[in-house]
């Protein structure tokens, strides 16, 4: 997931046709996916990786039955995490919308 984002720390990589979602269309095929991406989550914010961490808190959420419950017990268990602005409007926009889509 970091080498992604070290890609373009604009994130511009991070869309449709690009990079992410080449890794994207690779993850999701994983059955488990979703049980493995918090200890992926915790595994990036232990490396210092913040928005790997983000990236991987997005696609959890966006799998989840219930994202906002995700995204609020992934921000309570990361209080770094929690502090990104980019963390700041996922929180706001799953909260307004359910659901923040991947790309």
């Amino acid at each position: 997931m970091n080498a992604v984002e070290t890609m373009d720390d604009g994130g511009s990589d991070w869309q449709r046709g690009g990079v992410g979602q080449s890794l994207w269309s690779i993850m999701v095929v994983d059955p488990d996916l979703c049980q493995k991406l918090p200890g992926a989550v915790r595994i990036c914010m232990e490396a210092g990786q913040l928005q790997a961490a983000l990236r991987l808190v997005i696609c959890y959420q966006y799998l989840a039955d219930d994202p906002v419950a995700i995204v609020d017990a992934m921000m309570k268990e990361h209080p770094t995490l929690a502090e990104d602005e980019m963390a700041g409007y996922l929180v706001e926009h799953v909260h307004e919308w359910g659901r923040l889509d991947v790309y």
